[in-house]
């Protein structure tokens, strides 16, 4: 009985709390509701106090070159807002960029500590809560969280052993120089981790596929860590070694002359670099230095990249992974990639390398529109002296075949293309993807005259009928380099009234393709070459 009126007493407590609790909820609705209803001015002037900084240094640092008019690299920045949610990707690739340092380019003012911690600060507390681009590959962990806090003291966890995955087990057959033996194991294309421990196996046919393709050679398999697994002979005829091959064949080792370098879509050769050399060994490239000889502009020492198991993404067959060096690499000892080919009829060797880590618009495999990458347009002879421009002769040496070395439109030498050939007559000139006869335009035709030299180049106007953005006046530069190698940049755009009016156009002020501007390489044809 007294246990019974103990628990009502409990019970009607509980009620008369519950009861007091309503009434003060009651009594604080009117209030929540009304601080509900008020203005948010307050916040409002809060955050565009916030973003004011960040606004500036996009002024300052990057609409220059990220604007509407100019959106250098595919990205445009001037129209960005306080949203970050209204643009997350360009809000990452500014937050990235800026951290990093990669941005602005080097050869940029450079911001103060202060004014980078404020806008990576800023778009980092706007972006820790983002969901996940690829949920199972997980979240992005800020840099400062990552790196900038001590570990916390855990327990290591206990040892485990991982079997390679095929692509690993692939590059393993490859390094041991043990032929072309089909990777035996079934692929999982789903993304994530995976634990190949429990995944994958040496089971009884996987081990006929092995033995089926060694041919009596005593394979050395490497199912984990220090761990190899011994297949013996089953057959008489051993597997003959197969050599490794070199990051550069032979016809592109030994020494090169620089025709263009672009990078960021400027020719950084314009000025002074054009027919310097470069040296390519089995398994390096060295671009010296004429002013500091310990200090080359670039060295990378390079390794053949694995190919590629994506038949919709084929590897470059010159694809590398350098580890590069120099006074172009923000950052020494970076592994980067590279890729070379030479062209087949001029004997031009089209050599790309990254300097430094970039996620942007790289306009081509091929290319130096990024600020990261570097396009070497090289020919095995030392170039002639570049010749003081002069109108009157140099309307006779115009005029003949000249073979398309190397042709960049916004930096880019997709359109270097075999059989290229421009032709010019005393008054004409055509562009051709062939030197038959009879062969059509492709890329470009019209009429073209000389002016008065523009500084140390000389001047030329083209006529364009076709192959270009605009028709008409296309006000050029040219040079020569002795009777038989040419250069020549021409606009093939124009931004404003200059579009539609060709009295407004003017020559370039940089010798070099870019966004608005290409460049011809030319080699005069003679009959022996044809």
């Amino acid at each position: 009985m007294e246990r019974c009126l103990v628990i009502g007493n409990h019970r009607r407590a509980r009620m008369n709390v519950l009861a007091g609790v309503a009434a003060l909820l009651m009594m604080a609705m009117p209030s929540m509701a009304r601080s509900q209803q008020s203005p948010h001015a307050e916040d409002a002037l809060a955050a565009a106090k916030a973003f004011a900084p960040v606004q500036a240094f996009l002024r300052d640092h990057c609409v220059k070159c990220h604007s509407a008019a100019k959106k250098a690299g595919g990205i445009r920045l001037d129209d960005l807002d306080a949203d970050v949610g209204n643009d997350i990707e360009r809000w990452l690739l500014v937050h990235d960029q800026v951290r990093d340092g990669t941005m602005p380019p080097q050869e940029e003012p450079r911001p103060k500590a202060e004014r980078v911690k404020d806008v990576v600060g800023w778009v980092s507390a706007r972006t820790l809560t983002r969901a996940a681009k690829m949920p199972n590959h997980g979240n992005l962990v800020p840099h400062d969280l990552l790196f900038n806090r001590p570990p916390p003291a855990v327990i290591p966890p206990a040892g485990r052993i991982w079997r390679l995955n095929p692509e690993a087990y692939l590059a393993s057959l490859k390094a041991s120089r043990l032929g072309d033996i089909m990777q035996p194991f079934s692929m999982i294309t789903e993304r994530g981790f995976k634990d190949y421990a429990s995944l994958y196996s040496l089971d009884e046919p996987t081990t006929e596929i092995l033995e089926s393709q060694t041919h009596g050679a005593t394979v050395l398999i490497r199912l984990t860590f220090g761990v190899l697994l011994i297949l013996g002979p089953v057959l008489a005829a051993p597997v003959a070694a197969q050599e490794v091959k070199p990051s550069f064949a032979k016809e592109a080792q030994g020494d090169w002359y620089v025709l263009a370098a672009h990078q960021n879509n400027k020719n950084i050769t314009a000025d002074k670099g054009t027919g310097s050399k470069i040296t390519i060994t089995a398994d390096g490239v060295v671009w010296p230095n004429p002013e500091m000889a310990d200090a080359p502009l670039l060295s990378a020492k390079c390794v053949r990249a694995p190919a590629s198991t994506n038949p919709k993404k084929p590897s470059d067959p010159n694809e590398l992974i350098s580890t590069v060096t120099g006074s172009l690499c923000p950052k020494q000892d970076a592994k980067l990639a590279a890729r070379w080919k030479i062209t087949p009829d001029n004997d031009v060797l089209l050599l790309l390398v990254e300097v430094f880590e970039f996620k942007g618009n790289r306009n081509g495999t091929y290319s130096g529109a990024a600020p990261s990458d570097v396009i070497f347009v090289c020919q095995r002879k030392p170039l002639p002296a570049a010749t003081k421009p002069d109108p009157a002769s140099d309307a006779k040496r115009f005029v003949g075949t000249w073979a398309v070395l190397g042709e960049l439109d916004d930096a880019n030498c997709a359109r270097t293309r075999p059989q290229g050939n421009v032709v010019f007559t005393a008054t004409d000139f055509m562009k051709r993807g062939s030197y038959k006869a009879d062969a059509k335009s492709s890329g470009g035709e019209g009429t073209w005259k000389l002016f008065p030299p523009q500084d140390t180049r000389g001047r030329i106007d083209f006529d364009f009928k076709s192959g270009i953005e605009f028709e008409g006046r296309s006000p050029s530069l040219y040079t020569f380099y002795g009777d038989d190698l040419l250069m020549v940049v021409y606009p093939e755009a124009a931004q404003g009234a200059a579009f539609k009016n060709p009295d407004l156009r003017k020559p370039p002020t940089h010798f070099g393709s870019d966004g608005d501007r290409n460049m011809w390489i030319l080699r005069r044809v003679t009959a022996d070459r044809r």
